[in-house]
């Protein structure tokens, strides 16, 4: 999956214990509500995931395991983030558009702030 990938891409970078960012991200997942709308308010509003505006470019915006630590992140690395979560969700049983779904929610998310 996707987000396996970006941690195995910060992993490179620096030591990251990928099996471990996974289960925080089935974690996150294990709480969200079932619904779109409600994973996406849980996600912005309760975790207080967003957009690093302040410091678009910071390399820590497109870590994973760091976008999960600071909540903070880019557009792409927040997909990442969420199209895990909803792999790990009901939503992955319905047919939507996840990685469509994730930039989407993401990009309104960055521009309603």
């Amino acid at each position: 999956a996707v987000e396996d990938a970006a941690l195995c891409i910060a992993a490179h970078a620096r030591p990251v214990d990928v099996d471990a960012q996974l289960h925080r991200i089935d974690d996150l997942a294990a709480r969200c509500p079932g619904t779109r709308q409600g994973l996406a308010r849980y996600l912005w509003r309760e975790e207080g995931f967003r957009g690093n505006r302040s410091a678009y470019y910071d390399p820590d915006n497109s870590y994973l395991d760091r976008v999960l630590d600071r909540r903070l992140g880019i557009p792409i690395s927040l997909g990442v983030q969420l199209t895990g979560i909803l792999a790990a969700t009901a939503e992955h049983s319905l047919s939507i558009d996840r990685a469509r779904f994730a930039l989407d929610a993401v990009s309104l998310r960055t521009r309603s702030d």
